[in-house]
């Protein structure tokens, strides 16, 4: 019987989820507050540089807007960016798993 589970798409919507609540909460934070501190920019810091390939990509596009419409767009891009980071991950970890599991049997 073979396990078909599709991990590619689990992983994928689970790093792509959490990295969307970390940029939704990023969001939220510049809107609120008038006067960011020195923890609101290391917050930001911390979603991104790893999101550095949808920022590198985003200054060769012609992207409307400046400040938070910037932000939105690295939530954007940076949210498929580790979906697709996730659903290769899961593919390689699906492959690993079920040929272990198929030679158990």
């Amino acid at each position: 019987m073979q396990n078909n589970k599709r991990y590619w798409l689990r992983i994928g919507i689970t790093l792509a989820g959490l990295h969307l609540l970390i940029g939704v909460l990023m969001l939220v934070i510049f809107l609120f507050r008038s006067n960011p501190s020195a923890e609101d920019i290391m917050f930001f810091l911390f979603l991104a540089i790893p999101d550095y390939p949808a920022v590198w990509i985003m200054q060769y596009l012609d992207l409307p807007g400046r400040g938070l419409v910037d932000v939105f767009y690295i939530i954007l891009f940076g949210t498929s960016q580790w979906f697709l980071f996730g659903s290769i991950l899961g593919l390689v970890y699906g492959k690993i798993k079920n040929r272990k599991s198929l030679s158990k049997v």
